[in-house]
């Protein structure tokens, strides 16, 4: 045991001089480090309240706003208020404070609600508020919450009594921030007792509020881990710089504690925003050299002494030794086990207001993918061990430090959690995915907006596509042009697998399934493995990158073939140059875009000037393989549906493809078009598959087509999609599929397919929609009950 001790000392010893200080030295485990300024003991020095609103966030809390309606009953709350407004008789403030009591045909119950109404009538007559709230009490349930909105029909000094004073009173007013845009900082009091509270409606309201008291609570959510609030508490803090300095200056010169800890993460924002000098004027007020000097050295302090004043014991699940090493760029060997340690270490640290500066140290030393993959080795034991709150810092170092292998790993993940209704996990996960924010985080983020089985999460991610498309100044289509990356391919669409005496070229398919080709140009079903003869470390590297990259295309081809198949059924169309660059030359989607008919269009519109296919050398040629160039920037690219296309287009294009053995990755040429007849053409019903059958389980599948079911009697029985501009379809099945006994509802009858514009007065018919949105309806409905 001595001696392997010894050998690891030994190690560490000699990589030491390759390492950054905080792996040989870290601040935490030295004392003079912790003991370098002495702790003081300061009083806050007073600095009145002050009341800032923005006017229309103002107005918007007394009409009732809309970010407290979340709470129950808050508008129904303020309508009882607004309706004894005009009427102020005790009776009607009663009731609008919140005493409605429910009809019964109990003799006693009814008896018990009018004795304690006479009582909250007398005592509201006499003025007394305290017996008011004990008659409110008695009657217990709903009717004990006074209503807040009602609170201005009494005398101030009545309301702030309630506000103010009753908020101690375990039974509460209705939690909502109406009273403080009546009364101000008089209702202050009442505020902060409530905002101590867990899930207090009122923490929005206090970014109007400059305290000195709200300044502990906002440095502690702060430094906390629910996202929402850290956001709400750094606004508070920047709104009121001298509020929070005055409050907090105290606990960060003082003990180590977790206030202290909390108290200079808060003051620490405040300096990244340029408050180092009235932090020192509020230093000079209490005319003490040691606060001044105490406050000189928290504004310069080294960022590696920035760690928390109590870490606690390393879990037992956290076995650092086992997990991949980081990897040296100097010598390439990997750190010891003692710098591993003290790696694990700052991994636990607080993220709230930047990650701990060791960690950069590190990230500069080291290999990216071998950093990676230590920190998901780490995240992997907290996952796996039950994900303690306490720990979950660990997740959020994903992001930062992320390789394309953690984007992968997370994307299946969240995919996994997402389809699982692991809600939580799952809107972590595609968070998380958009801080990462590289081509296969965004891949895996746009996976989950397209194919997930839970249109919750379909919408979560879609929603957050939009918001990086808005970041971006792009618009959704734009920013999915964006989303499919080149796969480190070279400018013909393909990829050098070098194992040193061998070589293989890779290439894709229709359905850009990858395969290569080795040097005589044979296809191969696969990499095969290396060979003793071949170079251990080039044939090992070219693995990895062809196993990676099959793993991104698996995803990578669904989404685009989804994509470029919806986008020839809804006309999408390209400017010249972004065809170009977005498909015609992309490495990836080249292979797509070869096996495809494209089409010009003049400026506006629908009818295509000429169609063309793109070759292999990225040239342009017609039905008959002769060379033509595309149009100028004015005109627009788009894929034709066959409706668009002429009988003799269609065939000549066809047989081009079949000389040239192209495969299509969906069906364009080939694909079924559909007519409305006469009579369907002026109707808003498709008769066409009454009384058809089709099994449940094809049914349900439409749902993985923009269809959505609603639910009756714990069965789906109405199946609707929304066309855009007003339009809807849908149609029923009978008898229904059951929720939880497809088996029963295994044969369902397809009625008749209605079409409906909002609202639901105005008449529409089958001939007002495009003609490629009828086709491809009807193909649908086809398919469902072949």
């Amino acid at each position: 045991m001595n001696n392997e001790l010894a050998s690891n000392t030994q190690s560490f010893n000699q990589k030491s001089d390759e390492l950054p200080v905080v792996l040989v030295n870290p601040p935490w485990l030295s004392q003079q480090a912790r003991n370098e300024v002495a702790a003081l003991t300061l009083n806050v020095l007073p600095l009145d309240p002050i009341e800032r609103w923005d006017a229309s966030a103002k107005q918007s809390v007394l009409s009732c706003p809309a970010y407290t309606e979340h709470y129950w009953g808050a508008s129904s709350d303020y309508a009882w208020a607004q309706k004894a407004v005009d009427n102020k008789t005790p009776e009607n403030i009663i009731a609008a404070l919140g005493f409605h009591p429910y009809e019964t045909n109990s003799d006693n119950i009814r008896l018990s609600n009018e004795k304690i109404h006479r009582g909250m009538l007398e005592a509201l007559l006499a003025g007394d508020m305290p017996e008011l709230a004990l008659r409110f009490e008695a009657k217990g349930g709903a009717s004990s919450r006074i209503n807040s909105y009602a609170l201005p029909l009494l005398s101030d000094a009545q309301a702030l009594w309630f506000w103010n004073d009753y908020a101690l009173s375990p039974h509460h007013l209705s939690d909502t921030p109406y009273p403080m845009a009546v009364y101000g900082l008089r209702a202050l009091p009442g505020l902060l007792v409530r905002v101590q509270q867990a899930g207090s409606a009122l923490l929005p309201v206090t970014l109007y509020f400059g305290a000195q008291e709200l300044a502990a609570a906002m440095a502690r959510k702060y430094r906390g881990k629910v996202k929402s609030l850290r956001e709400l508490a750094q606004q508070w803090l920047l709104n009121f710089p001298e509020h929070s300095i005055s409050a907090l200056l105290p606990a960060a010169l003082g003990c180590a504690s977790e206030a202290r800890d909390e108290a200079r993460l808060a003051l620490r924002l405040l300096l990244q925003h340029g408050h180092a000098d009235l932090m020192q004027q509020w230093a000079a007020r209490y005319t003490d050299d040691a606060v001044t000097a105490a406050t000189h050295a928290f504004i310069h302090e080294d960022p590696l002494a920035q760690f928390p004043s109590k870490i606690s014991k390393m879990p037992a699940y956290m076995q650092q030794q086992s997990w991949r090493r980081p990897v040296l760029v100097s010598s390439g060997q990997a750190i010891p086990d003692r710098a591993a340690d003290y790696l694990a270490t700052m991994l636990r640290f607080p993220l709230a207001g930047g990650r701990y500066a060791g960690l950069d140290q590190v990230a500069a030393v080291c290999t990216k993918d071998s950093l990676a993959q230590f920190i998901w080795d780490a995240y992997d034991s907290w996952n796996n061990n039950g994900s303690p709150t306490k720990e979950s810092v660990i997740f959020q170092h994903l992001a930062p430090f992320a390789s394309d292998e953690t984007a992968r790993k997370l994307g299946t993940l969240t995919r996994q959690w997402a389809n699982n209704s692991v809600w939580v996990r799952a809107i972590a996960g595609i968070d998380m995915l958009a801080q990462i924010g590289s081509d296969i985080a965004l891949l895996h983020i746009n996976s989950i907006a397209l194919s997930c089985k839970k249109p919750s999460m379909q919408e979560r991610a879609k929603d957050k596509i939009a918001q990086i498309a808005a970041e971006r100044e792009l618009s959704v289509a734009e920013m999915e042009d964006r989303l499919a990356p080149d796969m480190g391919l070279d400018q013909n669409g393909s990829l050098s697998l070098d194992f040193g005496p061998r070589h293989f070229t890779l290439s894709f398919d229709e359905a850009l399934k990858p395969f290569v080709r080795d040097a005589d140009g044979v296809r191969l079903a696969d990499l095969p493995k290396p060979r003793k003869s071949d170079d251990e470390a080039l044939s090992k590297a070219a693995t990895a990158q062809f196993k990676g990259l099959k793993k991104d295309v698996k995803t990578i081809a669904s989404q685009q073939i989804q994509r470029l198949e919806q986008a020839m059924c809804q006309r999408r169309r390209w400017p010249v140059a972004a065809f170009r660059e977005f498909l015609a030359l992309h490495p990836l989607l080249r292979h797509l875009v070869q096996r495809l008919v494209w089409a010009a269009y003049a400026p506006d519109s629908s009818a295509p000037l000429y169609m063309f296919r793109v070759t292999e050398d990225g040239s342009h040629s017609d039905a008959n393989d002769d060379a033509l160039a595309l149009p100028d920037s004015s005109y627009e690219i788009g894929l034709p549906h066959p409706l668009e296309m002429s009988a003799a287009d269609l065939a000549a294009f066809s047989q081009l493809f079949a000389d040239y053995e192209l495969l299509q990755p969906f069906p364009q040429l080939a694909r079924p078009v559909y007519l409305l007849s006469a009579e369907e053409a002026t109707s808003n019903q498709l008769l066409r598959w009454q009384g058809k059958t089709t099994p449940a389980g094809r049914a349900l599948g439409l749902t993985g087509k923009a269809w959505h079911g609603s639910v009756e009697e714990m069965c789906y029985i109405t199946f609707a999609r929304d066309l855009g501009g007003g339009n809807s379809v849908e149609f029923n099945l009978e008898p229904g599929v059951p929720l939880y006994d497809m088996v029963a509802g295994e044969v369902q009858t397809v009625q008749a397919l209605t079409l409906h514009r909002y609202p639901r007065s105005e008449h529409v018919s089958f001939s007002q929609l495009d003609p490629i949105r009828c086709s491809e309806l009807i193909h649908e409905l086809e398919m469902l009950t072949q």
